[in-house]
This record gives structure tokens, C-alpha cells and sequence, in this order.
């Protein structure tokens, strides 16, 4: 891997991400002799919040024309920590051989844990202190012998049908607990499939070397090497397809009538779009 220096890039954060993130540095890099097919966009990222965040990143590179020739996309990733300084993020792309100029987008930020939380517990907590000791106040005030006992006859009263509809109730929470419990078991379960499953999605775009979506290319995919899972599939009118696959290393191939077969090799552990761009010979 070789860092080029002579790679301009910029960095754009979108308007939430400014309140929460800072940029400490960035940089491209070559993965193999320059200029190679294969490039890296790298990114080390600040939290400046008390906040835990999730972020979505695309890195792209364009010639000197200003012509997009790849980009690389990852939604929902974890942001820096709060307080980290030296979170690095790296994003790998192919067709790179004439990369003048990158760029990375950070947007669609969301924060996942807030200090404004705490908070609002805190303000919960100083109203009840404020009405037990309203309760306290009202309570030291003494009534008259009589009335005292005529209350205490009522008081009696109101325990004892209290006490009834308290045993109802406590029988209807146990029923009620027990469903509830059966649903959270259930939801364990599946909590427990979805783990062991680990599938996200893996978005393919196809393109020319104006930008402009391939509609009739076919893409494949193959996990590990030629003996591993593969699949198949035709791109939409948008030149795009989607794989569900777990996380691992994968063989992507691209085809299309007119244009020279692309394979790049991959790997995946989260949801990630790819765009390969497939040029003529001429």
C-alpha cells in the first residue's frame, strides 16, 4: 500500500454531522505500485460530543475531468466514541489508474446515546423529591379527636375493598406477566436467529465510464473462491442489483454486451454499496 500525496481530497459533513464530528486528517492511497486499478480513500475522525453516533460514508474518486470513475459506499457505521480522536476509517475502490481528485461524504447522522437523556432524569427525579415533600407538609396538619376516628372507620373501609381489588389486580398482572413473558422468550428466539444469520446487503451498481447506468449487465458473485457460494443476477434499468450475504470475502464479476468483463475482489461485514464501472477498448 502506498500513500500519494499528490492525490488532492476534500470532506464534506453534512450539517448534523459538524455538531458532532471534526476531522483530523485524510488520505489516499494506492493498493499496489502506483497507479494501480485498486485505491484507498482513509479518514481518522474526532468525536467532539458526549454522544454515540452511526453515520453513513461514501468515498468517491474522479480524472481530471471531473468524470466519477468509482465510488464505495457504507451505511449505518458506528462513528468515533465519544471523546475519541483517532477513529480510521478506510474505504477500498477500483478503476483508479487515472484518480486526480477523491472525496468522502459523511451524512445521515444518527445519535444513538445523549447526555440530554440524563437530563430529563434528573428533572424527573428533583419533581417527585418536590412532591413528597408537598406529601410531607400536607400530612403534619392534626384534625379533631372525632373526626380522626370517623376517618379512621372510612379508612378501614377503603383498605379492605382496596385489599380485594388488589388481589384481582395482582392476578391479572401474573396472567398478564406470563403472556409477556412468553412474547420476550419468543423475541429472544429470533434476536438469536438474526445474530446467527449476520446477513446485510450488498448494493451493486454498474456504469460507464460517463457515469451512466449499464442496464443490461449481469453481476455475479462468489464467496471465498470458485468453490464457494455464487449467485447471479440481471441489474434494473438503474444498472443496480442487491445480494444478501454475510460477512466474509467475495468475488464480484461484472458483464455486459460491449464492454470487458470486471472482477474485483471484496470483503464485507456490513451493509456497503459498490459501483464498477465497465469501459470499451477504444
Amino acid at each position: 500500500m502506498h500513500e500519494d500525496e499528490s492525490i488532492p481530497g476534500q470532506i464534506l459533513l453534512s450539517d448534523d454531522a459538524i455538531d458532532h464530528i471534526d476531522v483530523v486528517q485524510h488520505a489516499f492511497s494506492w493498493l499496489g505500485e502506483p497507479s494501480s486499478d485498486q485505491c484507498h480513500v482513509h479518514i481518522m475522525l474526532e468525536n467532539t460530543s458526549d454522544a454515540e453516533l452511526i453515520v453513513d460514508m461514501e468515498a468517491r474518486i474522479f480524472d481530471e475531468d471531473g468524470t466519477d470513475l468509482s465510488s464505495t459506499r457504507e451505511i449505518g457505521v458506528t462513528g468515533p466514541e465519544p471523546g475519541e480522536d483517532d477513529a480510521v476509517y478506510s474505504f477500498e475502490l477500483d478503476n483508479c489508474e487515472e484518480t486526480a481528485e477523491y472525496r468522502l461524504d459523511i451524512s445521515n447522522l444518527e445519535v444513538t446515546d445523549d447526555s440530554t437523556e440524563e437530563e430529563d432524569s434528573v428533572e424527573e427525579t428533583d419533581d417527585s423529591d418536590e412532591r413528597a415533600q408537598e406529601d410531607e407538609r400536607d400530612g403534619g396538619d392534626e384534625e379533631p379527636d372525632d373526626e380522626n376516628e370517623e376517618a379512621e372507620d372510612e379508612d378501614e373501609d377503603v383498605e379492605s375493598e382496596d385489599e380485594d381489588e388488589s388481589t384481582e389486580q395482582d392476578e391479572a398482572d401474573d396472567d398478564d406477566d406470563e403472556q409477556v413473558d412468553g412474547e420476550d422468550d419468543s423475541a429472544d428466539e429470533e434476536d438469536e436467529n438474526d445474530v446467527v444469520a449476520g446477513t446485510h446487503t450488498l448494493r451493486v451498481t454498474v456504469q460507464d465510464g460517463d457515469g451512466d447506468p449499464i442496464d443490461h449487465a449481469i453481476v455475479g458473485i462468489t464467496e471465498g473462491n470458485s468453490d464457494g457460494w455464487s449467485e447471479t443476477q440481471n441489474v434494473d434499468n438503474q444498472g443496480q442489483t442487491e445480494f444478501g450475504i454475510e460477512a466474509g470475502e467475495y468475488t464480484l464479476i461484472a458483464e455486459a454486451e460491449g464492454y470487458p468483463t470486471l472482477e474485483r475482489e471484496i470483503e464485507s461485514d456490513t451493509n456497503v454499496e459498490y459501483t464498477l464501472t465497465l469501459r470499451t477498448n477504444d
